[in-house]
């Protein structure tokens, strides 16, 4: 729900998976499942469309900010606001959401008309606001549906986000070296669009989400902190025909997804300030049907 402070919060009670998190760093998600994790070992997925397709770069997987090596990574930036419902698949097989990985995939659902307006009404809305101390400034989203027609309905929602620079806490005497990546911020905001439609056999829907976020790793040493700019672009259609048929259950997708990342890094004693620009498209087309022959 909208209340976690980010995607890994999620999965505390899910046996067999576990996200971990540097709350505040990387406001990403990359699970581990069963003991295996990042460079595709995972497929994460908005309504079915991979997000952690990218080489992520330079920092490293649990969320976390190890920057010390280069690979693919496999994170995702998710909204908890406009999730719903998680799909966590802890096996390999054949479907189309899981081809290629070894261990798995997890799907987050995105909000629709249905999970908003009540039975029996034409339109609906939710308000989420929080506010605490330790540098919690702000967690907040406002997601609104309406029927258009007695089969066509649109679903808006915006969500902002703001965590500042936290103080750890501590119990006796801690090595310092324990909070040195501690001081961190975030600040993002998220947008959400989705027309969903049925008409007659067929049922279809797009959806648009779009994730602006601004982080840094800031550090308690003497070694300089990072700075990050990252835009996420999703567009996904759905289209499913379900007709009185035994025969016939097809649905068909069609994802684009954009991500890019500016990352600043202050000068250090050996290397001078430095920028570096990461760009990342990918597609999917998937198409399948069952059919029951009993």
């Amino acid at each position: 729900e909208s209340g976690a402070r980010d995607t890994n919060d999620l999965f505390a009670t899910v046996s067999g998976v576990y996200s971990g998190s540097t709350v505040g760093a990387f406001p990403t998600v990359s699970p581990i499942v069963r003991g295996l994790q990042d460079s595709g070992r995972v497929i994460i997925s908005l309504d079915g469309a991979r997000q952690n397709a990218q080489d992520a770069g330079r920092y490293g997987g649990s969320g976390t900010a190890s920057g010390g090596f280069s690979g693919s990574n496999s994170v995702a930036f998710v909204d908890t606001a406009f999730i719903r419902e998680i799909d966590i698949t802890k096996k390999t097989n054949a479907s189309a959401n899981n081809a290629g990985s070894l261990s798995g995939a997890v799907d987050f659902r995105l909000v629709g008309a249905d999970d908003i307006i009540q039975p029996g009404e034409i339109w609906g809305a939710e308000l989420s606001v929080g506010h605490g101390t330790n540098a919690y400034h702000f967690n907040g989203s406002a997601i609104g549906a309406v029927r258009l027609g007695e089969n066509i309905s649109l679903t808006l929602g915006t969500s902002k986000q703001e965590i500042g620079l936290y103080e750890p806490g501590a119990y006796g005497i801690v090595d310092e070296r324990v909070f040195r990546f501690q001081e961190t911020d975030r600040e993002s905001l998220s947008t959400l669009a989705k027309l969903e439609a049925e008409v007659g056999d067929f049922e279809a829907s797009l959806a648009w989400f779009r994730q602006t976020i601004k982080f840094a790793r800031l550090s308690r040493s003497e070694t300089p902190g990072t700075d990050f700019d990252a835009i996420s672009d999703t567009a996904i259609l759905d289209v499913d025909w379900n007709p009185a048929s035994s025969l016939v259950d097809l649905s068909g997708k069609l994802w684009f997804q954009s991500t890019v990342m500016e990352e600043y890094r202050e000068a250090r004693s050996s290397t001078p300030e430095t920028k570096i620009d990461r760009d990342f498209t990918s597609f999917g087309v998937i198409l399948q049907n069952t059919s029951d022959l009993t």
